[in-house]
């Protein structure tokens, strides 16, 4: 029964996956970052008391006025977070330079091999709230850079973020200093990865940033954290999810590919909370390519009869089992309940956007996710 009741609970519960980093920073009062020191250029804001309109710091998101939202899918109770970093200083225009940097030093790297990079970016992103170098408003880029060197070499970009040339950040692969991807949703928390080839003895991360908007240009980071030995499995191209005719169609594209097994399609109707919808295996031989490929994954409203039957076959167990099993297997249906209710309006909700993200898994269980990205409704 024990055995059954887990495997129950598997099939209904969201996919977690856990791996260990060698290094963090969550910017948390204690214990952060977890090894070495941690180096901002400046930390400042403005006015002098909460809530700060102007800052470069580390604070609280209910000690910061933004400007249209609220923060989400943040770790702990504190971020690194930026706004009109100008004007921090003493709240003037120019009082200090808009780009400022946090520097972590003397990361021990001895040993260690197929180092990755993993961090959550976040931005107030509406059209036309960020520049870039091709907007011919004559103001420099505005920018999140995530950056290593190994015993002191020279600098390398490790994860860039740049204007679109609709003015939403998103990330910047191509080093045009024009974001290349699907604008990040304002305010959510993303995470991004990259891979640190090479090895050494010590390794340094930079985080480089600029905004001189007043009230409009806001950002943040989160949870910055160095993984060894899993290199990082699929890197993602264009996600680009449609719904039609009460259909959800989700195209993606991976560039690249490394012990992959297999993919995980989650969707939100608040870019917070996300349930699993699909799962779809890896198209290649061994989970591996250097080659670009494209998937396609779709979901019907027609799917929702064979869960209502799992329902109903769970209640009429009820009549076989000990009453203090009946509670766990009420538990379970009330559950899938739920997940049936999700599934029938995941696609005909007309007053709210639906928003998906891609989850890959490695042959070891380790997972990765993508960017979030709204679906577009024809």
């Amino acid at each position: 029964m024990k055995k059954q009741l887990l495997i129950l609970f598997t099939l209904i519960s969201f996919n977690t996956f856990s791996q260990t980093p060698f290094w963090s920073d969550t910017f948390e009062d204690a214990g952060a970052p977890s090894i070495g020191s941690r180096t901002p250029s400046v930390q400042n804001f403005f006015p002098a008391t909460a809530p700060y309109t102007r800052y470069f710091a580390r604070v609280a998101p209910n000690n910061i006025a933004l400007q249209s939202g609220t923060y989400s899918n943040f770790q702990g109770a504190k971020i690194w977070a930026a706004e009109d970093i100008d004007g921090a200083l003493n709240g003037s225009n120019f009082g200090q330079l808009p780009n400022q940097t946090i520097t972590w030093s003397n990361i021990n790297i001895i040993g260690r091999t197929g180092i990755s990079f993993r961090g959550l970016f976040a931005c107030n992103n509406g059209p036309s709230t960020w520049e870039n170098g091709n907007t011919g408003v004559g103001l420099p880029s505005d920018y999140m850079i995530v950056s290593y060197r190994i015993n002191g070499g020279a600098w390398t970009d490790v994860v860039r973020v740049f204007a679109t040339d609709g003015g939403q950040m998103t990330r910047e692969t191509t080093g045009d200093e024009v974001g290349d991807g699907t604008p990040f949703v304002s305010y959510a928390f993303t995470e991004l990865s990259g891979y640190i080839p090479g090895t050494g003895t010590t390794l340094d991360i930079r985080f480089s940033g600029h905004s001189n908007g007043t009230g409009t240009e806001e950002f943040a980071i989160d949870n910055f954290r160095l993984f060894e030995g899993t290199s990082l499995p699929v890197t993602f191209g264009t996600i680009a999810p449609v719904i039609k005719n009460e259909t959800l169609t989700v195209n993606w594209q991976t560039l690249t590919e490394t012990n992959n097994d297999h993919f995980i399609i989650e969707a939100s109707t608040d870019g917070k909370v996300f349930k699993e919808i699909g799962t779809l295996a890896s198209n290649t031989p061994d989970g591996s390519s250097d080659k670009s490929i494209q998937y396609t994954f779709t979901l019907q409203n027609t799917g929702t009869g064979l869960a209502s039957v799992a329902v109903v076959g769970l209640l009429a167990g009820l009549l076989f089992f000990t009453k203090r099993n009946r509670k766990w297997m009420m538990l379970a249906a009330c559950s899938l309940t739920v997940f049936i209710s999700c599934s029938k309006s995941i696609t005909d909700n007309e007053d709210h956007p639906l928003f998906i993200r891609i989850g890959q898994v490695d042959k070891d269980g380790s997972s990765t996710y993508s960017k979030v990205v709204a679906a577009v409704k024809e």
